[in-house]
């Protein structure tokens, strides 16, 4: 995938995203014409040798969960739109869909399923109905 300087932003919002949160590990990751693919590793602190029910508090508009995954997606997406809307001078240019997909990887198999679909992800643009070239149009 060679990146415009849209893509370029949006690359590095997220290679910069274990800066702000250091719990958060990158791993598969690519940056696409119309959305990006990654696999975050979120570590976790133990707080007992036989794991407790959790309290999950969900979270509420205006109330992030600090290290939650919506916090970090979030303040990724964010970041990367306020340099996009800077750069083309356009304060109100939406530049993402408002929710995203998540999936928890419990196994090796979930995880090498998810990563070779993110990498091979860009072999894929071609057939993709948003692609504009694309004969699925």
């Amino acid at each position: 995938m060679h990146l415009n300087h849209l893509g370029e932003i949006a690359h590095r919002c997220w290679i910069e995203i274990p800066a702000h949160f250091p719990q958060v590990t990158l791993d598969a990751f690519v940056v696409m014409p119309n959305h990006v693919h990654g696999i975050l590793a979120i570590q976790t602190r133990a707080r007992h040798a036989v794991p407790l029910q959790e309290i999950h508090r969900p979270e509420l508009f205006r109330k992030p969960v600090l290290g939650s995954l919506a916090t970090i997606v979030r303040s990724y997406k964010s970041a990367a739109a306020k340099q996009v809307r800077t750069m083309l001078r356009q304060p109100d240019y939406a530049l993402w869909q408002r929710n995203f997909y998540e999936s928890v990887l419990r196994s090796g198999k979930d995880y090498a399923n998810a990563a070779r679909y993110i990498l091979e992800n860009p072999k894929m643009w071609h057939l993709d109905s948003e692609n504009p070239l694309s004969p699925a149009r």
